[in-house]
Parts: C-alpha cells; sequence; structure tokens
C-alpha cells in the first residue's frame, strides 16, 4: 500500500504543512505526499504557489518537476486544475471538496474519509485512530497526517 503524507504532514497536523520544505523532508523519507497548489497566471508568468486555504508558498516548477512522481497535487482552484491539466507532464492531479470520490489523473480513486473503499482508492484518513483501520483493507494508497506513525 501506498503512503502518502497529508500535506507533508507525518506525525499529525502541522504549521508547516504544504511547506516546500517540509513536503521535502516527507519526501526524503520516503513517503509520497499530497500537496495543495494554486496556480495565478497572467499573459506573460504564471506563478504556483502552495498553501490549504489560500496561496502561501512559492513553488518552483522545476522542483514540481523533479518530485512529480512522489507528488499528489490537489489543485485548489479550477485555473490550476486547467493548467496542470494543459501541461504536458503527467502529474498526479485531483481536485474534490467534500465529494465522495473523485478520479486523479492516473485513475485511482480519491476517497473521502469514511466512505466505501475498493482496490485502486486512495483514502484519506483523518486521525491516528483510521490509519490503523484503513492500513488493513486491499487499496491503492492511504494519505493521512500521520503516515510516520505506520
Amino acid at each position: 500500500m501506498l503512503l502518502i503524507s497529508h500535506r507533508g504532514n507525518l506525525y499529525g497536523p502541522s504549521s508547516e504543512e504544504n511547506n516546500p520544505a517540509t513536503i521535502e523532508h516527507t519526501l526524503s523519507k520516503g513517503f509520497h505526499a499530497e500537496i495543495d497548489l494554486w496556480v495565478d497566471r497572467t499573459q506573460d508568468s504564471i506563478k504556483i504557489m502552495s498553501g490549504h486555504d489560500h496561496a502561501q508558498y512559492v513553488v518552483d516548477l522545476d522542483w514540481l518537476t523533479k518530485r512529480q512522481n512522489q507528488l499528489w497535487i490537489h489543485a485548489k482552484s479550477l485555473s490550476t486544475l486547467e493548467w496542470f491539466l494543459e501541461d504536458d507532464r503527467d502529474w498526479q492531479l485531483f481536485w474534490h471538496q467534500e465529494d465522495d470520490f473523485t478520479i486523479t489523473t492516473t485513475g485511482h480513486i480519491w476517497t473521502y474519509p469514511n466512505k466505501q473503499v475498493g482496490s485502486s482508492s486512495i483514502i484519506v484518513a483523518q486521525n491516528l485512530e483510521d490509519t490503523t483501520f484503513y492500513s488493513e483493507k486491499s487499496i491503492y494508497g492511504l494519505c493521512s497526517d500521520f503516515v510516520g506513525n505506520i
């Protein structure tokens, strides 16, 4: 089962989530990471930022590209989703809010907490107890703030 850190967190929610330095640390430990991204584009440039509720940290496109196989990008706006879909790289990308399920660009089922799961599901586990419950299921991946405890 693939273990995906939720916003770079390993042992619980952190004020440093979505910080590229936090994500880098998480990736160096061998985990994948879900990262919330925003794209602001003008006629002459694009600016990629990470952050959950708003754009907070500048993210370098080369940094993203080098790590694209370990990153699961949660597009936080329509313009972000469109930009990544138009780009020619093979991003692991999805958009959702409170949908029970959404399909990623890699064909996996990003699954909201406490919903039905299948073998291609990536389930979001919101607390430490859920990580134990879901780690015993036959699923593709588990995304949690607590992957360091597994």
